[in-house]
């Protein structure tokens, strides 16, 4: 249940970004932007209000994080830039393997990463969901493009977990280190 407020943001955030692909971009179907809207706000507020409502059940304890204000701003805060930085990613992937790069086709591989991420498809995910939203006009670009996406993301995942390896050895190397306490010398009894 502790992961169900980070999919409800990123709801939020593969929803804005299909409305504006429909907005700016003009890709259709128009009724897919509108819906992820409908589907990520309900799912927040269910996920919302859930903590009130069944407060004596232990299983909802992770969502409580959306009714702390200010747990739940750094929250929203590192979605948006976890997302943020995913938009990018996807960006310069395509342009780098010469596919269409504008918005539109962004927001439609964000959305698919999005879907076929939750699928047991593991490393094969992204190429699959390139494939899906880009189309069968150019393969072999959206094949590497998925390939990439899935190198880069496990490359951020042993980043993350060399971080989190290192981060608190780091902080016990700058506290001070308690040994042990020397004892008095015996006094020697002539």
């Amino acid at each position: 249940m502790a992961d169900v407020p980070i999919f409800a943001l990123e709801l939020c955030a593969t929803s804005a970004l299909l409305i504006a692909a429909v907005l700016l971009a003009g890709r259709e179907p128009w009724w897919i932007a509108p819906g992820a809207f409908v589907l990520a706000v309900g799912v927040l507020l269910g996920a919302r209000l859930a903590p009130e409502r069944f407060a004596h059940r232990p299983l909802v304890r992770g969502l409580a994080i959306l009714g702390d204000r200010r747990r739940r701003g750094r929250l929203v805060l590192l979605v948006l830039g976890i997302s943020g930085l995913t938009v990018a990613r996807i960006w310069l992937i395509l342009a780098v393997c010469g596919l269409p790069h504008g918005l539109g086709e962004v927001a439609w591989v964000f959305a698919a990463l999005g879907i076929f991420g939750l699928l047991p498809l593991g490393p094969g995910a992204p190429p699959g969901a390139t494939m899906a939203a880009i189309g069968a006009s150019s393969v072999g670009g959206a094949v590497v493009a998925g390939l990439l996406l899935s190198a880069s993301g496990i490359a951020a995942v042993l980043v993350y977990a060399l971080c989190v390896a290192v981060v608190p050895r780091l902080r016990d190397l700058r506290r001070p280190r308690r040994g042990s306490v020397a004892l008095e010398e015996p006094a020697v009894w002539a």
